[in-house]
């Protein structure tokens, strides 16, 4: 808005809250969005008034907001995908507990080990491709020019979408209202 700061987070606010409302006639959704709107709010305060970047320097102040941004996100999805709010406290305050983590809880959720050392390359890589993006961006270019690197690429993302998609019928959430 042109109108002022003020207005601005008021129709920040007011698009979160639509927004919830759009998703579903649940105090969940309402909450989601607000906490959303809240953030989105907080986020552009910050920018503004404590210019992060300056203070922390640019590589370190992407690395915090995108840790944070991450936090934000899966800390929201609990109300998105809650029943009940109650529910939702329930899953926020076990967050701390993660009880007997090993590789046979894994086992116990039905995560085999070839899945698992998937899961884990699958991380390396994404983690490694998002710190070329963001800090060396000469070298994303410099890799995308290499065409048969691209199709390996493509070919590899095919066949890992057959081996770990989901590939039965899932119910879009939507219709568990």
């Amino acid at each position: 808005s042109r109108e002022g700061e003020m207005k601005t987070v008021r129709n920040i606010m007011i698009v979160w809250l639509v927004s919830g409302l759009w998703h579903g006639a649940a105090w969940t959704f309402i909450i989601w969005g607000l906490f959303y709107g809240f953030w989105l709010v907080v986020e552009r305060l910050v920018q503004k008034n404590l210019q992060p970047e300056k203070r922390l320097g640019a590589g370190v102040s992407l690395l915090l907001g995108g840790i944070w941004a991450n936090v934000v996100f899966a800390i929201g999805m609990i109300f998105f995908r809650a029943q009940t709010v109650e529910n939702a406290f329930v899953m926020l305050r076990s967050f701390g507990d993660l009880g007997p983590l090993s590789y046979g809880t894994f086992k116990v959720l039905g995560v085999p080990s070839f899945e698992l050392a998937m899961l884990c390359v699958s991380l390396c890589i994404l983690f490694t491709v998002d710190y070329h993006i963001a800090f060396k961006s000469e070298r994303p270019a410099r890799i995308s020019s290499m065409p048969r690197l691209r199709t390996v690429a493509g070919v590899g993302l095919c066949y890992y979408l057959l081996l770990f998609g989901v590939m039965g019928r899932t119910e879009f959430i939507y219709f568990q209202f």
